[in-house]
């Protein structure tokens, strides 16, 4: 399950949690309601396993709630991978729903354009651009799937505009390596730069890249 923005969800006993933590395939998940009613309730799962409840919820289980971010996310992928009518694929949504789900909703409208706004940007990409300084970088694509920031550095709207990417786990794991290797290749590459520049480093016996430059 996703929330609206396409975060993943994780229910489990009525409650639903979003990520804290990933490590590897163990993915340490606290309450949705943590930022905004100081739930303090968490949950640790390794590979999809539930492995650990960790703390108490300030808040009663809620099916209900699980109902909506799976109507939800069933609404946001037929709009992506369907060319069914927007109010056939809102009608399907909740047509399964409880009554107690279907009036914690936003109403029909609010769905519908919800639904029309996830097709048109699903459908119609950004234009591509004619030169590096006239490139512009929607922030959804700044960031990777799990919603980290991976653009750490772009050198702004100029011809020699440098791009560098890596997330916060990626630098830390540069900052720790004892060795470091250097590469660039310049056949996969985006047809407006001349090289990708790679910084690879040791992590558990491997070597792995944590940087990727994008070169003029």
């Amino acid at each position: 399950m996703e929330t609206v923005k396409g975060k993943p969800v994780f229910e489990h006993q009525g409650y639903l949690y979003i990520v804290s933590k990933e490590s590897g395939q163990k993915v340490i998940w606290c309450c949705r309601n943590y930022r905004h009613g100081q739930c303090h309730g968490r949950l640790h799962t390794i590979n999809g396993q539930v492995v650990q409840t960790v703390g108490d919820h300030n808040h009663e289980p809620s099916d209900s709630a699980g109902e909506v971010i799976k109507a939800r996310t069933k609404m946001s992928d037929a709009s992506k991978q369907t060319g069914r009518t927007t109010h056939d694929i809102v009608a399907d949504g909740v047509s399964k729903l409880s009554d107690h789900a279907i009036s914690s909703l936003p109403n029909l409208q609010n769905l519908k354009r919800t639904v029309q706004r996830i097709r048109q940007r699903n459908q119609n990409p950004l234009p591509l651009p004619t030169s590096r300084d006239t490139i512009v970088i929607d922030p959804q694509y700044t960031k990777t799937a799990r919603n980290r920031t991976f653009l750490q550095f772009d050198s702004g709207p100029i011809d020699r505009r440098i791009l560098i990417f890596s997330t916060k786990k990626q630098l830390k794991i540069l900052g720790k390596a004892h060795s470091i290797y250097l590469d660039g290749t310049f056949s996969v590459v985006p047809e407006l730069y001349f090289q990708l520049y790679t910084i690879h480093a040791t992590y558990l016996n491997h070597i792995v890249p944590v940087v990727y430059v994008l070169l003029p």
